[in-house]
């Protein structure tokens, strides 16, 4: 008695139960599939997850909207590679997306597409603070940054030109280390000035 189907009156659930070794469900149908279907909140039933044997993916088809979609426990942990080599988590205060081996890239493959990092905007909302522009080819802040004391601007693949802020002297620095320094207005019946 290995194996059980039954409905148990008591809880008034059907039951599949394996007593030992592991339990498979499988179909040797030809690019068919298994669903798993339930009730859908408004009398029928719907799909929830589909091993698609044609595709062979597995899809989630509960729509979109659904606030409960695919829902991970706080602390849950979605491991990808075969050494658990990139995680996203959820620890129930903050989020991570964590990578153990190798570089983390973010490619947007639309053409003249963006992408933006967002970020509350201080009235309940959320504002773009940074953009890749993919058709101007920039990459656009839209808020203010701030270099923290001792954290050089960098211009140039060899770092020759800083601007900076040293705590310890108590002065800005704009640096340049290589070649001249030119300093140029481009724009008609306009003045370079300096002030102190």
């Amino acid at each position: 008695d290995d194996i059980k189907i039954y409905h148990n009156s008591s809880s008034g659930n059907g039951n599949i139960e394996n007593h030992t070794g592991s339990l498979y469900v499988t179909n040797y149908t030809d690019d068919a599939d298994i669903i798993f279907r339930t009730e859908d909140g408004s009398g029928g039933v719907t799909t929830y997850i589909e091993l698609d044997g044609s595709t062979e993916r597995v899809d989630f088809k509960k729509p979109i909207y659904a606030e409960d979609s695919a829902f991970f426990a706080d602390s849950s942990v979605l491991y990808f590679g075969a050494g658990n080599d990139f995680r996203i988590q959820h620890n129930g205060s903050a989020n991570y997306i964590q990578s153990y081996g190798g570089a983390i890239y973010i490619d947007q493959n639309v053409d003249d597409s963006d992408i933006s990092i967002r970020n509350d905007d201080g009235s309940g909302g959320v504002t773009t603070y940074m953009r890749f522009d993919g058709s101007d080819g920039h990459t656009v802040a839209t808020k203010k940054i701030r270099f923290d004391d001792n954290v050089e601007a960098t211009f140039g693949s060899s770092n020759d030109m800083k601007i900076y802020h040293n705590s310890s002297s108590g002065n800005g620095n704009f640096e340049n280390h290589t070649g001249s320094l030119y300093v140029t207005t481009y724009a008609d019946d306009s003045d370079i000035i300096l002030r102190s």
